[in-house]
């Protein structure tokens, strides 16, 4: 039901504001993220690309909400395994923030351990380990509200959560990693 209402407000709204109006990208996101939900990870990169396309064009280069855009592509692109091509977007997502909005914001922890993630399933360890200190360790949490539902698809150990009809992937490797060991040095 949420996916069919995010198909009719986004049609609503490029009819109305045009593919390249901000409330036109939001709701491409929103459709995207619903394929992500529903496991259909090939549609959802689709929507992503597509709206990170037009947020860079709309808002620039170097805009927070196109980095958000960029971390939804490479979530999507790790559960496809597409492994390069996610840690070049979520790469792109971390220097937005860092230079944006600074090196200690907390969205950006996030970032941090989805490229943790791609450096593990990509059997760089010591750059996982790096990531993990400057995400999580290095003073930088991520706060999950305790009210998200969730709807999970378990894909190579990643979980999607969904936020009502809007979802994003959360990565558990860290965790994963430090159960065998590789953060010994790490609590949280």
């Amino acid at each position: 039901r949420a996916s069919e209402l995010d198909r009719r407000a986004y049609d609503l709204a490029s009819r109305v504001h045009g593919p390249d109006h901000p409330i036109t990208m939001l709701a491409l996101g929103n459709l995207a993220s619903d394929d992500m939900a529903l496991g259909d990870f090939e549609a959802a990169r689709a929507g992503y690309a597509r709206a990170c396309d037009l947020r860079e064009v709309a808002l620039g280069p170097d805009h927070p909400d196109l980095a958000r855009s960029f971390s939804n592509l490479a979530a999507t692109e790790v559960e496809l395994g597409l492994l390069d091509e996610a840690r070049e977007h979520v790469t792109r997502a971390i220097e937005i923030y860092e230079t944006r909005l600074g090196a200690h914001h907390v969205t950006l922890a996030s970032f941090l351990t989805l490229r943790g993630e791609i450096e593990l399933r990509s059997h760089h360890e010591s750059a996982a380990r790096a990531d993990d200190v400057r995400g999580g360790c290095g003073g930088v949490r991520t706060a999950v509200p305790e009210n998200r539902s969730r709807a999970t698809e378990r894909r190579a150990g990643s979980t999607v959560q969904a936020r009502g009809h809007r979802s994003f992937a959360i990565s558990h490797a860290s965790t994963a990693a430090r159960s065998r060991g590789v953060f010994s040095g790490c609590s949280r």
